[in-house]
């Protein structure tokens, strides 16, 4: 759509900061940064730690409008407050059974819809016991993780219950290992063979 307005004055009205999960470098890296003149203002992230008081330094901000809920995994654990973006209403009670199923039911959600704007409404709950609502769009959902579910450690070597498999699955002590051998560092990229399970190369990804 945009591909046919090159060279005309256009303007793209974009939720909050377009370089934050947004559509900005999207748009920067077809048409050039330079091609851009980008006016950002508060994320939904920033304002939904401002209607929290929640010190956005300390806040996990993930955007799950495009991605699957196991983005979420690593980091639940008690005690951490996120603030995710969700593509729909529908999504917030996939992210409350989501949590719910793997024992972090007592987690506080706040259901923050069209936040910042004249529609903005804000709805709590436990993931355990979300109310029947009809949440509308564009919607985020604090998060205050709580619950009995096991937390994943942050050294490699995840228990091996914590994968789908058949029983044939490099084990943890060998992965732990392995990962400490290749030694992951930013922007480096591991080629699966597919010779395997895969469990190496997503504790990779982690």
């Amino acid at each position: 759509m945009l591909d046919k307005l090159v060279g005309r004055r256009v303007v793209v009205l974009a939720s909050g900061d377009p370089f934050w999960y947004g559509a900005g470098a999207v748009l920067a890296r077809r048409y050039g940064a330079e091609a851009l003149k980008t006016l950002p203002a508060p994320s939904t992230f920033s304002l939904g730690a401002a209607r929290m008081g929640w010190p956005l330094e300390d806040t996990l901000c993930l955007g799950l409008h495009a991605a699957p809920l196991a983005r979420l995994r690593p980091h639940l654990a008690p005690g951490q407050k996120a603030v995710v973006l969700l593509r729909d209403g529908d999504a917030v009670a996939e992210l409350a059974g989501y949590l719910k199923g793997l024992g972090f039911g007592a987690t506080e959600l706040t259901v923050l819809e069209a936040v910042g704007g004249p529609r903005e409404r804000r709805t709590g709950a436990t993931a355990d016991a979300l109310p029947p609502n009809t949440f509308r769009h564009p919607g985020a959902v604090a998060l205050e993780i709580a619950g009995n579910g096991p937390a994943l450690p942050c050294t490699p070597g995840l228990p091996d219950e914590t994968f789908d498999h058949d029983g044939q699955l490099t084990k943890r002590h060998i992965r732990a290992l392995t990962l400490s051998a290749l030694a992951p560092r930013p922007g480096e990229h591991l080629w699966d063979i597919g010779g395997g399970a895969g469990s190496v190369s997503i504790e990779w990804c982690i």
